[in-house]
């Protein structure tokens, strides 16, 4: 069977969206028998009686088969994104929970190779909920990337590597303590990096 993450549906119409394959019909009619539940659920009444929205169904992705070995590049992952735990563990990284911003986190942390992953902007992307993605990645500089620049200009920080992704792309920016003395290097603007 075929499914799809959740990432990839949010917002959208499912009906074409389901899971395919040979047990597909199986499972339609699970996700069936979940929203009868769930539209007759207490907890679902209660929240309507809040003027708060329904949770009305749940949805099924993944399955294969795990690894037996796992490798990471990284000796600590700092996320509060469930399956980034699951990577981190499954690899016998340590995993934390991600601190308030770059300060606290620098204050945490020991001389290592970190992952560090903010995906706050993800759900507003999902939703097109614009002015909340402003105010996030507002935050996402005021928290976390204006603090490791300047933790890189001072030394404290040996290499920063900003991964960025979207569905279709992914692009990298290395920053080490030289590279901010490159003054003839022009800066360009973030739409520049748009597709």
């Amino acid at each position: 069977m075929q499914t799809r993450l959740l990432s990839e549906i949010a917002g959208k119409n499912i009906n074409n969206l389901l899971p395919v394959g040979e047990d597909s019909p199986i499972w339609h009619s699970i996700f069936n028998e979940i929203q009868m539940l769930l539209h007759e659920h207490q907890l679902n009444q209660e929240r309507a009686a809040r003027g708060e929205l329904a949770i009305n169904s749940i949805w099924f992705w993944g399955g294969g088969v795990m690894p037996r070995i796992m490798r990471s590049a990284y000796n600590q992952v700092w996320s509060d994104n469930t399956f980034a735990h699951a990577l981190a563990v499954a690899s016998g990284v340590t995993h934390c929970s991600l601190p308030q911003g770059a300060m606290v986190w620098q204050q945490a942390v020991e001389s290592d190779n970190h992952l560090v992953i903010l995906d706050t902007l993800q759900g507003k992307t999902l939703y097109r909920n614009i002015y909340e993605w402003r105010k996030c990645l507002y935050a996402l500089e005021h928290d976390w990337f204006t603090p490791l620049l300047e933790a890189v200009k001072q030394g404290k920080i040996t290499q920063l590597t900003i991964t960025a992704l979207n569905d279709h792309d992914m692009k990298n920016f290395v920053m080490t303590q030289r590279s901010s003395w490159k003054f003839w290097v022009r800066t360009k603007p973030l739409s520049s990096y748009a597709k």
